[in-house]
């Protein structure tokens, strides 16, 4: 009876804050007020409000007042948000408060998604208080919400209005008891029941009788009896003492070595009764597994348990790193100069390496319990760059024995590594070189030929006789240099300038004797005379012109010209 009697009043304590007492022979009046609404229509607002008014209308015994019988600030004065807010400060108006035993139901109906809630609180308006305060949510289509969801919460919510005024309206005939201790903040046991509430704290509505009442802080415990009287106030003070309680280690694996704080070293499972209140730190060190720390509150009077779970130690081990290399293990540095095998937990890690020069790598790898995985790391070197150039230019490039180009020539992505670079021009002794590409590097390489060949002092001579014999005879020059077609064209034109030098030569010769032959040089007609060896002569100056003109560019062309 007392311990039935105690945990009601535990848990109402949780809803009311304020004793609240109606007399259950007075009259109870209920004004249900429409519901404010969020994602719905108005007027489907208007029909959860109508629903709801009439389902509580047909199964309440309570006397439910028209909207018309009281002042619309009445029935609008505790409209309320979509969380419950039991701080209001409002006054209720004089229209509803003066009503003996008079109640406001207010409400709010919201809707997000598919999700229907539903809210409902009442109010005592004599004292400006929520007395009881129901939500649901329901996931229903809107038709279901009208037939069958409210008349189910209308039913629930006077369930819940009865209980709470029956309630209400035996608190007049108990007792109050307030406890504290010392020191404060200690958990209340009644009759020993272990209570939610912690000293100082007042417990009201206690039913008349003796009771046993403990107040344990977890280290500290201490207890006394109070006699509680109808109508009146009982005062206790608790002086908490030191206390006891027991301590029990287990482990998934069995016969670990456990230290638990000053009270010395064990092997799992151990049991420790009778042990000095308070927190112990339990530490496990074992071979082959991860050292832990866990901390346990024994309290007074209690059993204080802990489950040991040792995670087994894998571990990885890191090859074929370099000295200049910067590796970490899940994002922690790592010295390679002191140890190449790191303690991990198992599961999976990410090894990341960077190395100036080389490519950036992740490797993701897998440590299994108890297990060495090993990693040999291989590094993925930047692309070197290669310019070339050579004076004079058209060298052949030769990088270890294959051809590649000719001078000037510019590589920008070259495998790093040692080549053999030779160079070639014909008119001089080749170059021989080894280099050395750094990855990631430019390396420009300028080479100036300096020894000229047997071949350039042979073409030098051969290059003057064609010259020489480009002035006798144009064209004759490329043939003896092998360039055969030009030297062809060339003669052929050379031919024909030649032919118009004679042609020409030969019409002024002609022209000046058949004036001499007619004896009519001094006659009236000596000035057609003059005019026509003027011309003639001009042919054949465009003539001479022409032809030496045609030899100086074959020679030109010959005397200047490269391999």
């Amino acid at each position: 009876m007392i311990r039935s009697t105690v945990a009601i009043i535990v848990l109402f304590l949780l809803v009311v804050s304020k004793v609240i007492t109606a007399s259950p022979n007075d009259t109870i009046s209920l004004v249900i007020n429409d519901l404010e609404g969020a994602g719905l229509k108005t007027n489907e607002i208007v029909m959860v409000s109508d629903k709801l008014r009439s389902s509580i209308v047909e199964s309440s015994h309570y006397r439910i007042l028209e909207r018309s019988e009281v002042t619309r600030e009445a029935v609008t004065i505790h409209q309320f948000g979509a969380v419950f807010d039991d701080s209001s400060t409002q006054s209720v108006p004089a229209a509803v408060s003066d009503q003996q035993n008079h109640y406001l139901l207010t409400g709010r109906v919201s809707k997000a998604g598919s999700i229907i809630a539903l809210s409902a609180r009442i109010v005592d308006t004599k004292r400006d208080q929520i007395i009881y305060a129901k939500i649901k949510e329901y996931d229903v289509l809107f038709k279901d919400l009208i037939s069958s969801k409210i008349p189910e919460f209308s039913k629930e919510l006077l369930s819940g209005i009865d209980s709470t005024l029956s309630f209400l309206t035996i608190q007049k005939e108990k007792g109050i008891l307030f406890i504290e201790s010392v020191p404060e903040n200690g958990t209340i046991l009644v009759d020993g029941i272990e209570t939610p509430l912690k000293t100082p704290a007042t417990i009201k509505g206690v039913n008349p009788g003796r009771y046993s009442v403990a107040v344990n802080s977890g280290n500290k415990i201490g207890s006394s009896e109070v006699k509680i009287v109808s109508g009146k106030l009982e005062k206790m003070v608790v002086k908490l003492k030191d206390g006891f309680g027991t301590l029990r280690v287990l482990s998934s694996v069995p016969g670990l070595n456990v230290s638990i704080g000053s009270l010395g070293e064990f092997v799992t499972p151990v049991q420790l009764d009778s042990i000095p209140a308070g927190i112990y730190t339990v530490q496990s060190i074992n071979d082959g597994y991860f050292t832990s720390y866990d901390t346990v509150n024994v309290m007074c009077q209690k059993t204080a348990e802990i489950n040991l779970t040792p995670e087994k130690v894998s571990f990885i081990r890191i090859e074929g790193v370099t000295d200049n290399s910067r590796i970490s293990l899940d994002k922690v540095p790592l010295d390679i100069n002191i140890s190449n095998l790191y303690m991990v937990t198992p599961g999976e890690h990410v090894l990341s390496i960077e190395r100036e020069g080389f490519f950036s790598r992740n490797f993701r790898l897998k440590a299994h319990p108890g297990d060495t995985t090993k990693h040999v790391v291989q590094y993925a070197p930047h692309p070197a760059a290669l310019s070339i150039q050579s004076a004079p230019d058209d060298a052949s490039i030769v990088l270890n024995d294959r051809d590649i180009g000719k001078t000037p020539c510019i590589f920008p992505s070259i495998v790093p590594g040692t080549y053999k670079l030779q160079l070639s021009h014909w008119a001089y002794e080749p170059i021989e070189m080894n280099l050395n590409l750094i990855p990631g590097a430019k390396m420009e390489i300028t080479e100036s030929f300096k020894n000229h060949s047997g071949n350039y002092r042979t073409w030098e001579k051969k290059k003057k006789i064609a010259s020489i014999s480009n002035l006798a005879f144009a064209g004759t020059g490329q043939i003896i240099l092998g360039e055969k077609t030009p030297g062809f064209s060339l003669f052929s034109v050379g031919i024909l300038s030649d032919l118009a030098v004679l042609g020409t030569a030969y019409q002024l010769y002609s022209y000046n004797k058949d004036y001499r032959d007619q004896s009519i040089v001094n006659n009236n007609k000596n000035g057609d005379y003059y005019r026509g060896r003027r011309i003639r002569r001009a042919r054949l100056s465009t003539a001479i012109i022409s032809s030496v003109l045609l030899r100086t560019g074959s020679f030109a062309l010959t005397y200047f010209k490269n391999h």
